[in-house]
């Protein structure tokens, strides 16, 4: 797991917050509880810097990483939209 400040203009973020920016645990050890217990050993060596929030970048799609962060307590702070153009019809002009 890698916690880092996020960024300074990282607007809707609380204050003395700490970003975990990373957070992979290989598919062998999923479900033994390892990713729970280096959040929890992160999430205090966090707080004895001083943090008091944790915010963490998922894809809501990926079903199995939304399920297991809403089960250690994180929430959606915001959704990102994102539209793919087909490269086939990208050229369009729409309609001019």
């Amino acid at each position: 797991m890698l916690f880092e400040p996020p960024a300074a203009n990282d607007a809707g973020v609380p204050a003395r917050s700490v970003r975990l920016s990373e957070a992979i645990t290989l598919a062998a050890a999923r479900g033994a509880g390892v990713g729970g217990l280096l959040l929890r050993h992160g999430l205090a060596a966090a707080r004895s810097e001083g943090y008091t929030h944790c915010v963490a970048d998922w894809v809501a799609p990926n079903l199995a990483g939304d399920r297991y962060w809403r089960r250690q307590g994180f929430a959606p702070l915001r959704t990102w939209l994102c539209r793919h153009l087909d490269p086939r019809i990208a050229w369009a002009g729409g309609g001019e």
